[in-house]
């Protein structure tokens, strides 16, 4: 069964608003996400990693 595109769209595109949020509220605190971070970040918007591994790898990166 073929995946519809209309479907992987639309979760990239609530992902992509979910990092914003994200961004936007960590701005306000005065930090933004390192490069590694953003990377991370994209990495889970393409669907590469789900949102456990995310958390994940974020602590990993910026807690050591």
């Amino acid at each position: 069964m073929e995946r519809s595109t209309a479907v992987v769209d639309s979760e990239r595109e609530i992902r992509a608003w979910g990092i914003a949020q994200a961004r936007a509220s960590s701005r306000l605190e005065g930090v933004d996400l390192s490069p590694g971070g953003q990377a991370v970040a994209q990495r889970y918007i393409d669907g590469e990693i789900d949102s456990d591994q995310l958390v994940q790898e974020m602590a990993k990166l910026h807690l050591g």
